[in-house]
């Protein structure tokens, strides 16, 4: 209940003190009627003044909103990182103990993924501001996304065009041994919900 009359404050307190001023003014005016000169240039000084706060205030509510939207296209980006990355993960550990790992992994697919993250983040690169931390942690994200887009690019290479399966466990475990991109995700996702939280 407090929130909700602090939020109503927070957004109406510049209508509510306009209002009593001028039931003040209103007051003042019945009983004396020789000071309305003085009453109404007060009270349209108040307004000008009431009218510039207004829309000081929503332009500062549609920063903050669209700060926050931008920050959460950034989660949105991490979190999808953070799952791709968990699958990814799992298909090259399923991959490597697999006899024929390219009969489950569906690398088109994977590639396609990747290339969208990549694209994703270099919109989110764009997005992120003068945040600095921010800026390296999605720089990271977006690094890892397209390392792993070339290892899928020269493992798809490898299967598909020249049959080459038996470099493939060292693909694999090269793959498998580098940073998962899940980590670097969830820094991103760390950085961006702190900044978040201080809107």
């Amino acid at each position: 209940m407090k929130k909700l009359v602090t939020e109503f404050w927070n957004k109406y307190r510049i209508i509510i003190s306009c209002t009593v001023i001028v039931a003040c003014l209103i007051l003042a005016f019945l009983k004396n009627q020789q000071w309305v000169n003085t009453y109404m240039a007060t009270f349209t000084m108040v307004l000008a003044i009431a009218t510039v706060g207004i829309i000081w205030q929503n332009h500062l509510s549609q920063n903050r909103e669209r700060k926050e939207r931008l920050l959460n296209e950034i989660i949105e980006w991490a979190i999808d990182i953070s799952k791709r990355g968990s699958e990814l993960d799992f298909l090259l550990l399923a991959a490597q103990i697999d006899e024929e790992p390219w009969g489950k992994l569906d690398i088109p697919t994977i590639q396609s993924n990747l290339r969208d993250l990549k694209q994703r983040g270099d919109y989110v690169i764009n997005i992120t501001g003068n945040q600095e931390s921010l800026l390296s942690a999605a720089n990271k994200v977006r690094e890892e996304v397209a390392w792993y887009l070339k290892g899928m690019d020269d493992l798809f290479i490898k299967i598909r065009l020249e049959g080459g399966i038996e470099s493939l466990p060292t693909i694999f475990k090269s793959m498998i041994e580098h940073d998962s991109l899940v980590g670097y995700a969830n820094e991103l996702l760390k950085e961006a919900t702190k900044i978040k939280t201080k809107l």
